[in-house]
């Protein structure tokens, strides 16, 4: 009996070694809504926006947007893909908030950006398929 247990204590440490904290967001719950999360030095807005999956529609990468500001001081705003494990493999650093992507619909992120000859909101659409992108752009002359 000790054995099982022992080995269970280990397969259960090995399981959860290397996942990210967002994984635990991976819930239909939170799914498009804002996370946020109070710590001592710092507070994460967390928005899980959802999956990129195949076309047989297995899922590949969960997706999420992440605002980072620490108190008193300065912020980051990420885009962070997991894979199926729940580790982070991809992380671009989008610097302001508005630089995030506000939706994730068939492997597309939709981004807000100012065109800048008429000074109107347009929307970006960037089809990230099934591999993280090298850059992510956020607009048509815009990338991270």
């Amino acid at each position: 009996m000790k054995k099982v247990i022992i080995v269970f204590t280990i397969l259960f440490t090995v399981k959860l070694f290397g996942q990210s904290s967002y994984a635990k967001y991976i819930v239909v719950d939170s799914l498009k809504k804002v996370q946020v999360v109070n710590y001592k030095d710092r507070e994460e807005k967390i928005n899980y926006l959802g999956v990129i999956k195949k076309t047989n529609g297995d899922t590949l990468y969960y997706v999420f947007t992440v605002i980072t500001r620490v108190k008193g001081g300065h912020g980051h705003a990420n885009i962070i893909y997991l894979n199926k494990k729940y580790n982070e493999i991809k992380n671009y650093d989008a610097s302001i908030p508005e630089q995030l992507p506000y939706k994730l619909k068939d492997n597309t992120l939709y981004f807000k950006y100012t065109d800048e000859q008429t000074g109107k909101t347009q929307t970006f659409k960037n089809k990230v398929g099934t591999t993280p992108p090298t850059i992510m752009c956020i607009g048509p002359d815009n990338c991270l």
